[in-house]
């Protein structure tokens, strides 16, 4: 009989202590979940995030540190969007007038000898290099300076990957056809058409220049998640770089990347598209090989006139 009754007195102890305990730190604990949230925030890009020390005096240095941080911050991010920004736009003007003159040689350049015709070439492709950096820069900035220029509106996300890779076959480049499983013909996102496009392009053309070409792309849907899903068949991404290849100028070890003509901004707009209209993006391994890039996209509830 007084064995059972330690034993009881054991279990029933036991978890009634525990839940006192509990109840006397949470307090003291509750500021440090407020501060972890904050950068939390932060981190995922949220830079507006602040800390609330609601009245509590044990927060209030720290909350003051915290903000005042990341204040700074948010002021450097956004000068450093506005410098790309008007660096980007300030260059077009002279790319542009780069571009008509290799045009305006290239309509002679019959008349040129072979070493000439091979330097044209040359320049060319580095002229054509150098729009793409601009471009993407002043992408880049726009996406850094916030959604004030985001447009959403209801998306059918297969009919949008089949019209992006129908203009790119037009366009005399390699695709391949666009796989829809069961249920997701019809589904519906709320997205910025233009950023999704851009998405779609840049995913593509990341498996042609850096994972050894595209091999297969395909739409699927679970449950009130939209996947976009591009495969290549490269040497994939080391699980150690799935985070930093999104990041700007990122070079992987294993693809080509660093020896390609690429931006290196590419997957960093895809990566601020995405997040921007409320999704993920991230890369895993293809199961037959290569690297496997999977967009997920709220699907829209109630969708009202998609394209």
């Amino acid at each position: 009989m007084l064995s059972a009754i330690l034993v009881l007195g054991v279990l029933v102890v036991g978890p009634v202590a525990a839940a006192i305990g509990w109840w006397v730190t949470r307090p003291a604990l509750r500021p440090l979940d407020r501060l972890s949230a904050a950068a939390a925030a932060i981190a995922a890009g949220e830079l507006t995030a602040r800390i609330d020390p609601r009245g509590d005096p044990t927060l209030i240095p720290i909350a003051e540190s915290f903000n005042a941080t990341a204040e700074a911050l948010e002021r450097r991010v956004s000068a450093d969007a506005r410098f790309a920004a008007d660096v980007s736009h300030e260059l077009r003007s002279p790319l542009t007038t780069m571009l008509n003159a290799v045009a305006l040689v290239e309509d002679h350049a019959e008349k040129l000898p072979e070493d000439g015709r091979e330097g044209l070439d040359l320049l060319r492709s580095e002229v054509c290099h150098f729009e793409r950096l601009v471009t993407d820069l002043l992408e880049i900035s726009r996406a850094d300076a916030g959604s004030s220029d985001l447009v959403l509106e209801d998306v059918r996300l297969a009919a949008l990957v089949r019209e992006a890779l129908a203009r790119r076959r037009l366009a005399g480049r390699s695709s391949v056809p666009v796989t829809v499983a069961s249920g997701a013909g019809d589904v519906v996102v709320s997205a910025d058409k233009r950023r999704l496009e851009q998405v779609i392009g840049n995913l593509v053309e990341n498996a042609d220049n850096h994972g050894g070409g595209l091999t297969a792309i395909s739409v699927e849907r679970a449950s009130d998640i939209a996947c976009l899903i591009v495969d290549d068949r490269g040497p994939g991404v080391p699980e150690a770089e799935r985070e930093a290849v999104f990041e700007r100028f990122a070079r992987g070890s294993r693809s080509s990347r660093a020896a390609s003509q690429g931006s290196g901004l590419g997957l960093a707009l895809v990566k601020r598209h995405i997040t921007l209209m409320g999704g993920t993006v991230d890369v895993t391994d293809n199961p037959v090989g290569g690297a496997r890039f999977v967009v997920r996209l709220p699907v829209d509830a109630v969708p009202g006139g998609a394209p």
